[in-house]
């Protein structure tokens, strides 16, 4: 074997067996056509129709982006992939990709509709509960929007033929949703900033509201927690979600006021 390339996290192991030709590797929106063998993971699929480098649904193929723009074209190598389940070994061989340009070539609005992609399969992989591939679509979708160069002290209202209302409008919706990807995983704290960021365009937001009063009762701060809902159902009265935890929230409100005043009681007395 030649050359061996190993990932800074140790998660990707590429031994190469042949080098290819020396050029333009894969990548981001790159089309590849690839052969995938001696694997006992089920690799058929990427042998029978082309891989879209960033178009990933799971931990493998999020491990293939990264490893297909590492290579040649006409590139073959033994790889060894580190899954939280196990290791996975195969024989990958880039055929042939076809090139999509780089990202800070991309306009506007090629960036906005492929954010929008990522946002629709990201939504798809929530509603069967795979939180976390669904986090990875809209990260990359919001890093996407990120990527737009929007003047910050005179932002236009149009850029490449785009309303650069709609860029705020899809970067609102995506950090809401990623924020309710956190929340299944319980990382309380990075839903409360996500909503935070949701509520800077959207001040009524009731759901990023309602996601964060969980949030602030979670990291035990019952009183923004309290207030947080109170104000979701003073919006929305029929919310029964709200309704439903509100006991809860004015219970715990109630507890940790005894307290407090149970603790300057003893300090006066």
């Amino acid at each position: 074997m030649g050359e061996t390339w190993i990932s800074p996290d140790q998660r990707i192991q590429k031994y190469i067996i042949s080098m290819g030709k020396n050029g333009l590797k894969p990548t981001e929106n790159c089309e590849c056509i690839m052969d995938v063998s001696a694997s006992t993971y089920d690799v058929k699929r990427y042998n029978e129709s082309s891989f879209v480098v960033g178009d990933s649904s799971d931990s493998f193929e999020r491990l293939l982006d990264i490893l297909l723009t590492t290579m040649n074209e006409g590139e073959k190598a033994k790889v060894v992939f580190k899954l939280k389940e196990k290791n996975v070994e195969f024989t990958l061989e880039l055929i042939e990709f076809k090139s999509d340009g780089f990202i800070f070539e991309w306009d506007a609005k090629k960036k906005f509709e492929l954010a929008s992609k990522h946002k629709e399969r990201g939504t798809e992989l929530f509603k069967i509960m795979h939180y976390i591939d669904a986090s990875h679509r809209f990260s990359k979708a919001i890093k996407l929007l990120s990527s737009i160069p929007i003047a910050v002290d005179k932002p236009p209202t149009v850029i490449d033929d785009l309303p650069i209302c709609e860029v705020y409008s899809l970067k609102t919706v995506l950090c809401n949703n990623l924020a309710s990807c956190y929340l299944k995983h319980r990382d309380y704290e990075v839903v409360i900033e996500l909503c935070k960021r949701v509520l800077q365009r959207e001040a009524n937001n009731v759901k990023a509201l309602y996601k964060m009063a969980v949030s602030y009762y979670e990291v035990h701060d019952y009183h923004k927690a309290l207030e947080t809902l109170e104000y979701v159902l003073k919006l929305d009265p029929e919310n029964k979600a709200a309704a439903d935890r509100m006991k809860d929230f004015t219970q715990k409100v109630n507890e940790t006021n005894a307290k407090v005043n149970a603790m300057f009681k003893k300090m006066f007395t």
